[in-house]
């Protein structure tokens, strides 16, 4: 019965912890929305890619190390940081063209370009540690095809 106590507190501890890092990144995210009142868009873009680079950094930092306290970056600094509700509201918002057909390509295009560049950020983030997946290095998922070697060492990348 102790050990279960323990256990719980160590969990609500790095609850916790999560948590106020999750509020930094909420200020942090208030703080540079503050700076650009008129470029709204252009800064959630900003700082979604950010976001995304320093998640992709994080992971790729706990499969070469483990999880550890990189939860706190991951979970808690980028998920509070990062915004998916006010890029959601800048699509809408790119929709209130009076006519249908520039309505849709303007939202569609804000998403693909948006959800793009964030998952190649993480990709570049995790390459820069040197992150695997599924037993293939991130360099390899973000390059040209055939053109690299996963079984290779590196000091990083593009190094092989």
């Amino acid at each position: 019965m102790a050990g279960q106590g323990v256990s719980t507190q160590i969990v609500l501890g790095t609850e916790a912890m999560i948590a106020l890092a999750g509020g930094a990144g909420a200020v942090a995210r208030y703080a540079l929305v503050r700076l650009a009142v008129n470029r709204a868009v252009t800064m959630t873009l900003l700082i979604n890619v950010a976001g995304s680079l320093l998640l992709g950094c994080s992971i790729g930092l706990m499969t070469l190390n483990g999880e550890g306290s990189l939860w706190l970056l991951a979970a808690g600094f980028c998920g509070g940081f990062t915004t998916f509700s006010s890029f959601a509201l800048h699509v809408l918002d790119a929709g209130r063209d009076d006519r249908l057909g520039h309505r849709v390509f303007k939202a569609n295009g804000l998403v693909v370009a948006h959800v793009s560049v964030c998952l190649i950020a993480v990709l570049f983030g995790w390459a820069i540690v040197g992150g695997t997946v599924g037993g293939c290095c991130a360099y390899h998922l973000a390059s040209q095809a055939g053109q690299h070697d996963c079984n290779t060492t590196h000091d990083k990348p593009g190094s092989g």
